[in-house]
C-alpha cells in the first residue's frame, strides 16, 4: 500500500535585529500598540462534513495550520502598527491578456477535445494552462493538474504525475498499479471523479510512465477509448529538457540496437491517439520573452542543433560579457550541475560582511478529510503518529521549487520564486538585492520573525503602506501549494493520504541555478556556463531565459554544447505537416 508522505519543520528564527530604515527615519516612533489581528471564521476540525461516524472516540489531531485559502502566495506581514494590505503583498496580480492565438487555444480546450500544444520557449504556454485550468473549473469541471517535476507543478499549481498515480521511488508495474488503484477508494475516486486530466512538461515523461496512465485510467474508468474518455491536455516542448533515463534502459543492449523509446511520441498510447484521429496538435507562434529578431533567429537555430556561422557571430559578442554596473547587479549564471551552482552561491554570500540569517521552511502535512470521514480520525493518528516525519526524500528539495534552507545577507543577490504582482513587475525570476531585515509579526506562522526587506529594479511602482511609501518591498512568507510524495509501506491495501505543504519566503540565492531551477524564468541578466551542458536541449533551454542579447553572457560556448535529439528534430518535421491552424480547429 502506498502512503502520502509528511514532514514537520523548524520555525523561523526569533532572533531580533534593529533595521535602521531610512524611508522611516523622519517619522516619530509611534506608541506601542497591539499589532491589528484579522478576523478569520473559527476553525474546524475535522470540517464540515467530515465528523467521524458516531462512536468514534477523539483524538488530538491538529487543526489546519493556516485559515488562508491555498492560492494565497505571499501572506501578510505587518510592522508595529503598518499593515501590509493583502493587495499589496498577496497575489492579487493585475489581469494578463492573452493574445488572440491563446485565447483560441483556450477555447479549443475548453470545447472538451483531447489537444497537445507546443511552442518555442516563451510562447505563453504555462499562462495558457493556468488560464484554462481556472476557466474550466468555473464552468464546474473536475481538473487534476500534473507536470512530469516538481518544479513545473509548483508554476501552476500542480502535483507531480508520480504523485497523481500514487507511484513511489519503486519500479510498478502497470498490472500492479491497477490492482492497487483499484482496491483502494481513494486512488480510484482520482480518476472516476476527475473530467480533466493535464500534464505539463510532457516532454520530460517517459513513454513507459505514459503507457501506464492510460491503462490504468481506461480500466479504473472501465470506458473504451483512451484513458476511460478523460479529457486529457499535454503541453510542452521536446526540444527542451529530455525525459530522465536509467542506465539499465541501455546496458542490456547490443551496440546496433535501436534506441529504446524516450519520448512520449514513441508510446503505444501516443500512436494510437493519433492513428484515431483522437490528439489534435497545435503549436503556438508568437514569442513575447524575446523581442529582438536576431536572438530569436539563433534561438530558433539552437533549437534544432544547429551551430553555424550565423548563431558564432551572433554570439560571439556575448561570450564572457562583464557589465559596468556587475557589482551593483550581478548576473544569474546558469549551469548544468547542481553542485556548481551551490558552492557559487555559498562562495559568493561567505564573501559578503554581516550577519547571516538562516530560514529553515516550516513543512506540515493536512489530512485527506474523505480518508479521515472513512475510517475515523482516529485510526489516522495512530498510523501517522508512528512515521518519521525527518525522513531524508521529505528533505530534498526536488518536490518543491522554494528550498528547505534559505540563508540570507544584506547585499545577497535573491531571485523570487513565485508571481507576486505580474503587473508591477514582481514575477517568477525576478532578480532583486536584500537591502537589510526588519522584525515583522508573521500572520502565518502566528509569531515575530526576522523577514527581509528586498530592492527589485523591475519594480514598477512604489508600495504605499500607511503613510509611508516603500521603494521596497518587505517580504512576508510565501506557501508553496500542497505537494503530494508517496511511499510504500506492507500490510496495508487502503492508504491513509496527507498532503505536504512547504511554507518559506519564497526567495532563493540568485548568483547561481541549474538549468533545471531556471525553468520558467525570465532573466535580464544572465551568465549561462555552457561547458556543463551534458543532455539534447540543454543549451536551448538555457539560452531562451536570457530576455535580451544585451543581458546574455556565455562560457565554455562549442560545438558539443549545443545538439538536439535527431527523433526530436523528426517528431518536429511532422508536427509541422500535422499541426491545424487554430483558425480550423
Amino acid at each position: 500500500m502506498l502512503l502520502r508522505v509528511l514532514a514537520r519543520g523548524a520555525k523561523l528564527p526569533r532572533t531580533l535585529l534593529r533595521f535602521n530604515s531610512t524611508a522611516l527615519a523622519h517619522q516619530p516612533a509611534p506608541p506601542p500598540a497591539p499589532s491589528p489581528q484579522r478576523k478569520w471564521p473559527p476553525r474546524r476540525w475535522p470540517p464540515r462534513g467530515t465528523r467521524p461516524p458516531r462512536g468514534t472516540r477523539p483524538t488530538a489531531l491538529s487543526p489546519p495550520e493556516s485559515p488562508y485559502p491555498p492560492n494565497h502566495h505571499i501572506l501578510t506581514a505587518h510592522k508595529d502598527d503598518l499593515v501590509l494590505d493583502d493587495s499589496v503583498v498577496a497575489a492579487q496580480a493585475e489581469p494578463i491578456v492573452l493574445s488572440e492565438e491563446q485565447e483560441s487555444l483556450i477555447e479549443l480546450l475548453l470545447s472538451g477535445k483531447n489537444v497537445f500544444f507546443t511552442g518555442k520557449a516563451g510562447t505563453g504556454k504555462t499562462e495558457v494552462l493556468r488560464q484554462f485550468v481556472e476557466r474550466a473549473k468555473g464552468l464546474g469541471k473536475r481538473v487534476a493538474v500534473t507536470s512530469a517535476t516538481g518544479i513545473a507543478a509548483s508554476h501552476i499549481d500542480g502535483m507531480t504525475l508520480h504523485s497523481f498515480l500514487t507511484l513511489s521511488g519503486r519500479t510498478t508495474s502497470k498490472y500492479d498499479l491497477l490492482d492497487a488503484v483499484r482496491g483502494s477508494p481513494i486512488r480510484s475516486a482520482k480518476f472516476l471523479e476527475t473530467d480533466v486530466l493535464v500534464i505539463d512538461e510532457i516532454s520530460m515523461v517517459h513513454p513507459e510512465l505514459f503507457d501506464t496512465l492510460e491503462y490504468v485510467s481506461r480500466l479504473t474508468r472501465q470506458k473504451t477509448g483512451p484513458f476511460g474518455r478523460m479529457q486529457v491536455v499535454f503541453c510542452g516542448d521536446f526540444h527542451q529538457l529530455p525525459p530522465v533515463t536509467r542506465d539499465r534502459d541501455w546496458e542490456h543492449l547490443p551496440e546496433d540496437a535501436p534506441l529504446p523509446p524516450t519520448f512520449v511520441f514513441e508510446s503505444a498510447t501516443w500512436k494510437v491517439m493519433r492513428r484515431m484521429e483522437n490528439l489534435k496538435l497545435v503549436e503556438l507562434k508568437q514569442i513575447f520573452r524575446q523581442r529582438d529578431p536576431k536572438f530569436i533567429a539563433v534561438l530558433d537555430r539552437v533549437r534544432q542543433g544547429v551551430y553555424d556561422r550565423f548563431v558564432r557571430n551572433t554570439l560571439a559578442p556575448c561570450w564572457n560579457r562583464k557589465w559596468d554596473d556587475e557589482d551593483i547587479l550581478p548576473p544569474t549564471i546558469i549551469t548544468g550541475y547542481r553542485a556548481r551552482a551551490l558552492r557559487h552561491n555559498q562562495y559568493r554570500l561567505d564573501a559578503l560582511p554581516g550577519k547571516e540569517h538562516i530560514y529553515h521552511a516550516v513543512d506540515t502535512f493536512g489530512p485527506d478529510q474523505r480518508w479521515t470521514a472513512w475510517k475515523g480520525p482516529n485510526k489516522y493518528h495512530q498510523i501517522f503518529s508512528r512515521m518519521n516525519p525527518s525522513r531524508k526524500y521529505i528533505k530534498e528539495d526536488t518536490y518543491f521549487t522554494i528550498p528547505s534552507v534559505v540563508p540570507l545577507k544584506k547585499d545577497a543577490q535573491v531571485v523570487l520564486m513565485r508571481n507576486i504582482d505580474v503587473g508591477r513587475g514582481l514575477v517568477n525570476g525576478a532578480r532583486g538585492t536584500v537591502v537589510g531585515f526588519d522584525n515583522a509579526h508573521c500572520n502565518e506562522l502566528n509569531e515575530e520573525a526576522i523577514l527581509p526587506i528586498v530592492h527589485f529594479p523591475a519594480l514598477r511602482a512604489t508600495y504605499r503602506i500607511g503613510y509611508q511609501t516603500w521603494e521596497y518591498l518587505p517580504f512576508g512568507v510565501a506557501r508553496t501549494p500542497g505537494m503530494e510524495r508517496y511511499y510504500s509501506s506492507k500490510g496495508r491495501s487502503r492508504p491513509p493520504t496527507a498532503t505536504v505543504t512547504r511554507t518559506q519566503i519564497p526567495l532563493t540565492l540568485a548568483w547561481a541555478l541549474t538549468v533545471h531551477k531556471s525553468q520558467g524564468m525570465t532573466l535580464d541578466r544572465v551568465t549561462i556556463d555552457l561547458s556543463s551542458a551534458f543532455a539534447a536541449g540543454q543549451a536551448y533551454t538555457a539560452l531562451s531565459r536570457a530576455r535580451s542579447l544585451d543581458g546574455l553572457s556565455i562560457w565554455g560556448l562549442t560545438g558539443k554544447s549545443v545538439f538536439s535529439d535527431e527523433r526530436v528534430i523528426e517528431f518536429g518535421r511532422h508536427l509541422e505537416e500535422e499541426t491545424v491552424g487554430l483558425d480550423q480547429q
